[in-house]
């Protein structure tokens, strides 16, 4: 068999999760998640596709918004929990990005 051939039995079930996204006349966009399982390969899942059609479609701006208001929902996350892990990658990214357009 070859190498990149995955057994059937050995597959993973695919992670299917809905997505509204609503963009408002003034700029400001929501995300809404809706019908996913909640595990860590699903939620990772989601992140990687916001984060993908973000990075597409939103102005920088607006994604760094974006991410100073959920920074602000998970300040009081519990250390070793997804929402702490959750903070901290924000962090890391609005870090990233201030540094980039704030010198």
């Amino acid at each position: 068999m070859s190498d990149n051939i995955v057994p059937l039995a050995k597959r993973q079930k695919p992670v299917s999760y809905t997505i509204d996204v609503t963009h408002h006349f003034d700029g400001n966009v929501e995300v809404f998640v809706r019908d996913v399982s909640d595990d860590p390969r699903s939620r990772d899942a989601v992140m990687q596709t916001i984060i993908s059609w973000a990075t597409k479609h939103m102005k920088a701006e607006h994604i760094h918004r974006a991410m100073l208001d959920r920074i602000d929902v998970l300040m009081d996350a519990k250390a070793g929990t997804p929402e702490a892990a959750e903070l901290s990658d924000l962090a890391a990214a609005c870090k990233a990005y201030e540094t980039k357009y704030f010198k």
